[in-house]
């Protein structure tokens, strides 16, 4: 729950110019708002290190796919050492062993069928400006009908 806001007749900071009851609590009211959210990030993201190791082992973007012996033994090896952390620290119920057998059977699987799931996606060169299209690109998209 929200506490109540400062009051509105706090005095304004040294040298700042007047400013607007209302402005002053719209403000109090975000203060407090932003403060209660920041506060219970860390609940909400209890761990920043399950978050990275998922992405380490599943973001097929990140992987090598291509179809050479060089890539081949890059991908088998993909994401295993942290297959091998989530399960000793955030998945402690699940086999290491089993999950690296069936991420190594989806990473084949992603890699051997990679052109159903590209798509082409619109580049940029100045994100604020999303009219001007620079160049279309295939990638693997990270959400959506056709993702992994």
């Amino acid at each position: 729950t929200l506490a109540q806001p400062p009051a509105a007749d706090e005095p304004a900071a040294p040298g700042a110019a007047p400013v607007d009851e209302t402005v002053r609590s719209l403000r109090a009211y975000q203060k407090l708002m932003c403060d209660s959210l920041l506060a219970a990030m860390d609940e909400r993201f209890a761990s920043n290190e399950t978050v990275f190791h998922l992405c380490k082992a599943t973001d097929f973007r990140l992987m090598t796919l291509e179809q050479t012996t060089a890539a081949a033994a890059l991908l088998d090896e993909w994401g295993n050492d942290s297959v091998d952390w989530l399960c000793t620290h955030a998945l402690a119920r699940l086999d290491a062993d089993i999950v690296k057998n069936q991420l190594l059977q989806v990473k084949h699987f992603v890699r051997d069928n990679r052109s159903q799931f590209i798509v082409d996606c619109d580049e940029h060169d100045d994100e604020d400006d999303k009219k001007t299209l620079t160049r279309t690109v295939k990638r693997l998209p990270l959400v959506g009908g056709t993702s992994i």
